[in-house]
């Protein structure tokens, strides 16, 4: 089988040489930038802004963080608050096992019992700071005394 010819246009009649006067030509990079400095700087600005708000407040963030420290500080606070609290409470423990005047001491506070040969006075709620003031109204009657002269 003979081979086929490809179709191909003709070419173009070729235009004769001119010389190409000198015309300023647009130039692939212009005179002034598209993109000015201060746009390039603002962005860059923002871009900052942007990242020190999402460090401040972001779920990792610094405030997040300080938070969390104040919450562990008091946590270890109450912790350590609990551990005395436990000691005194084992050493308690261990002396009512082991010391009966501290069975007896918080059977006669606590649960106000008395041996058969003893009798137990019961005062008001208060008396403490009634008799305290008491005490104090004499003692000053007795140095307004004192500094009166005698006739």
């Amino acid at each position: 089988m003979p081979k086929r010819k490809s179709f191909r246009p003709p070419a173009p009649p070729r235009r004769p040489f001119r010389p190409v006067e000198e015309t300023p030509r647009p130039s692939a990079r212009p005179d002034r930038p598209s993109v000015k400095p201060w746009r390039y700087a603002a962005l860059s600005l923002l871009f900052s802004i942007l990242l020190f708000a999402f460090f401040l407040v972001g779920d990792r963030g610094f405030l997040h963080v300080r938070r969390q420290r104040h919450r562990l500080a008091d946590l270890q606070a109450e912790v350590s608050g609990l551990a005395t609290e436990n000691e005194k409470i084992d050493a308690e423990v261990k002396a009512l096992k082991n010391d009966p005047k501290a069975v007896e001491k918080i059977a006669r506070e606590e649960l106000n019992m008395v041996r058969p040969d003893e009798v137990v006075l019961l005062l008001p709620k208060g008396w403490t700071e009634k008799t305290a003031a008491e005490h104090a109204a004499e003692t000053a009657r007795h140095a307004a005394a004192a500094k009166k002269p005698a006739p």
